[in-house]
C-alpha cells in the first residue's frame, strides 16, 4: 500500500489550468468543482491559486497574467519560467473544462479516503483513547471526506437575496407546545443550544418530552436520556398523547376506555422518529456518535440531552471542567447537524427561606459550570408554584432568563404531572393538549 502512487491524472490537471487561462466562462467552471488541495501536483496548485487571486480581483486571465501573476508572488522559480504556456498549448479545449475539473476532483476524494483510511489504521494500533472515541473519529474523518468541501470566501451582501426570500416566508423554526414561551422564543432555532434548567423533580424531563416530540415533526431526533429508560420514557409520551393517568400505568391497572386511548395513539407513537439512547453512563463522544448515527435516517429534528451534569468524562477531570467541555461540544452539535439542541440542566437546590415561598431560580443557579449559561442561546428554567399554604400547585413558571437572539420573559403553565406534561392555560381556565399529530 505504501508503495502504491495516490490516485491522480495529470492530464486532467493541466488541462484544468490551461482551460481557465484559455476561457473566463471555464474560470467559473472550475472554481465551482475544484479546490487547491484538490491538485496531486504542488506546483499545479500554485498556478490554480495564482489564477484564483486573478479572479478573486476581476483581472484578466490568460498566460501573461498568471505568468506577471506568479512572479508578483515569488512563484515562478518553483513552477518554472514557462508553465503558463505550456498548459495552455497542451489543452484540448476550454469547453471540457468542467468534465476535466471533475476528474481532478474526484481523484482528490479517492486520495484523501485513503489519507484518513491511514490515519485511522495507525490510531487503531496505537492502543491508546477509548474504543468508542476511535469509532466516532474514524466516522468524522470518513464525513469530512465527503462532505468536506472548502469554505466560500463571499461578501456578507451577497446573502441579501436569500435574506429577503427567507423574509417573505415562514421562518425555519420549530413551535414548542406552549404559544406563551412561543411569544418569547418565537421557536427552536437551527444551530441553537437550548439549556433548560430546573431542581429535582420540578419538570425537565417532561418539558424534554414534549420538546421531542415537537422536534419530530421537523425530523428524526437523538434523545440521549442518562436518567430514565426507554420504556419509562415511553410510558410518560404514552400518558401525555393519551391522556391516561401515570398511575395507571406504573400499576398496569387501566380501564376499558383507557385501553382504548392507548390503542388509538399507538399508530402515532410507533411512526414518532424519535431515537433513544438510555445508557446511563456516556461521553459526549458517545453522544455525538448516537446522534450521528441517527442523522443517517433523515436531517436531524434535533438532539435531547437528559441531563447535562450525568455526561462522563474522560480521565479524572474535575467536574466542572467535564460538563464545561460537555457542553462547549454540544453547542459545537446545534451548528455541525444544524438543529436545535436542548441540554437539560440540574440547579441548585434552594436555600432553605424564612416563610413559605421560594426564591425563583436565576442562571447564577446552573450547577458545576458558568460556561453552560455562556455556550447556551438560551436558558428555560422552570420551577413549580406554590399555594400559599407552600405546597405545589397547578402552575409551571418557565422563565426564558437568557435569549441571545431575542427578548426574555417568563410566563406561567399548568403543570399537569399525572399525565406527564405541561400545558398552556386558556383565558377561559382550560388548556391545550400538546398531543403530536
Amino acid at each position: 500500500m505504501a508503495e502504491r502512487t495516490p490516485p491522480h491524472d495529470e492530464e486532467a490537471e493541466r488541462s484544468v489550468l490551461g482551460a481557465m487561462m484559455l476561457s473566463k466562462a471555464a474560470v467559473w467552471d472550475v472554481l465551482d468543482v475544484v479546490a487547491g488541495k484538490d491538485f496531486y501536483y504542488p506546483k499545479h496548485e500554485i498556478v490554480f491559486d495564482a489564477i484564483h487571486a486573478l479572479s478573486a480581483k476581476d483581472e484578466p486571465i490568460d498566460a501573461i497574467t498568471v505568468h506577471d501573476e506568479l512572479r508578483r508572488r515569488g512563484d515562478l522559480a518553483k513552477v518554472g519560467n514557462t508553465i503558463t504556456h505550456e498548459l495552455t498549448s497542451a489543452t484540448p479545449t476550454a469547453a471540457n473544462a468542467s468534465y476535466y475539473a471533475h476528474i481532478v476532483h474526484d481523484k482528490a476524494v479517492r486520495r484523501r479516503t485513503l489519507e484518513a483510511a491511514t490515519r485511522i489504521l495507525e490510531r487503531g494500533y496505537s492502543d491508546i483513547g477509548e474504543a468508542d472515541a476511535l469509532v466516532e473519529e474514524a466516522r468524522g474523518e470518513l464525513d469530512a471526506v465527503l462532505g468536506g468541501q472548502r469554505a466560500e470566501v463571499v461578501r456578507v451582501g451577497a446573502a441579501f437575496n436569500q435574506v429577503v426570500e427567507e423574509l417573505s416566508t415562514q421562518p425555519n423554526v420549530i413551535e414548542t407546545p406552549w404559544h406563551e414561551i412561543n411569544k418569547i422564543l418565537v421557536g427552536l432555532h437551527p444551530g441553537r443550544l437550548v439549556v433548560v434548567g430546573a431542581r429535582p423533580g420540578e419538570g425537565k424531563t417532561m418539558v424534554a418530552a414534549q420538546l421531542a416530540m415537537a422536534m419530530c415533526r421537523k425530523g428524526p431526533v437523538a434523545y440521549s436520556s442518562l436518567e430514565m429508560t426507554r420504556g419509562e420514557l415511553l410510558q410518560r409520551l404514552i400518558s401525555n398523547a393519551a391522556t391516561v393517568h401515570m398511575g395507571s400505568l406504573e400499576r398496569s391497572h387501566l380501564t376499558q376506555d383507557e385501553w382504548e386511548r392507548v390503542a388509538s395513539i399507538r399508530p402515532n407513537l410507533d411512526a414518532l422518529p424519535l431515537y433513544v439512547d438510555d445508557r446511563s453512563e456516556v461521553t459526549i463522544t458517545q453522544i455525538r456518535a448516537h446522534a450521528r448515527s441517527v442523522s443517517r435516517k433523515g436531517p436531524l429534528g434535533g438532539i435531547v440531552v437528559d441531563y447535562l451534569q450525568l455526561v462522563s468524562g474522560v480521565g479524572d477531570d474535575e467536574r466542572y471542567k467535564i460538563v464545561s467541555e460537555v457542553s462547549r461540544q454540544l453547542k459545537i452539535m446545534a451548528k455541525q447537524f444544524d438543529c436545535p439542541v436542548i441540554a437539560l440542566s440540574q440547579l441548585k437546590r434552594a436555600p432553605q427561606m424564612q416563610g413559605k415561598q421560594r426564591k425563583p431560580p436565576t442562571l447564577e443557579d446552573l450547577r458545576e459550570s458558568g460556561t453552560i449559561e455562556q455556550d447556551a442561546d438560551v436558558v428555560i428554567l422552570l420551577q413549580r408554584g406554590q399555594s400559599e399554604d407552600g405546597h405545589p400547585d397547578q402552575r409551571l413558571r418557565m422563565h426564558v432568563a437568557k435569549n441571545r437572539h431575542g427578548r426574555q420573559g417568563y410566563s406561567h403553565l399548568l403543570w399537569e404531572g399525572a399525565y406527564a406534561r405541561v400545558s398552556s392555560w386558556k383565558n377561559n381556565g382550560q388548556y391545550e393538549l400538546p398531543i403530536p399529530d
